[in-house]
């Protein structure tokens, strides 16, 4: 009896240690609600405005060279960042990542590349 309780008693303390792994970030469909909206830039050094518009399921650019990103889907990587994938059917024609970070609800930064952020072409606001 001694015995048997033990080993149970042992694998219900060593089963956490093996068990299966998990992905903590997975792929969701569509786009983070907190980054949904229009969103605007002005670039003072060219004296131009920038525009996002994101809806439910892409994520359009206005500027001097149009981005537009449809059958998006998105991972929240962590302290606000969100990775948004989808195709993008102007140039490549192929899925591609834009990458973002919310501040708050009235501004959040893009850019093509993970942690790339300035201040003169990422930040937009509402």
């Amino acid at each position: 009896m001694k015995k048997t309780l033990l080993a149970l008693a042992t694998v219900a303390l060593a089963l956490p240690l093996f068990g299966s792994t998990t992905k903590a970030a997975s792929w969701h469909r569509g786009t983070p609600t907190a980054l949904r909206g229009y969103w605007k830039s002005y670039n003072r050094s060219l004296h131009h405005t920038f525009t996002y518009k994101i809806t439910k399921t892409s994520a359009y650019a206005t500027g001097f060279d149009p981005d537009y990103i449809k059958n998006t889907r998105y991972k929240y990587l962590g302290h606000h960042y969100y990775v948004i994938n989808g195709y993008e059917p102007l140039y490549s024609k192929k899925r591609t990542n834009r990458y973002f970070k919310w501040f708050n609800s009235h501004h959040m930064a893009n850019s093509g590349v993970k942690g790339k952020y300035d201040r003169y072409w990422g930040n937009y606001y509402k």
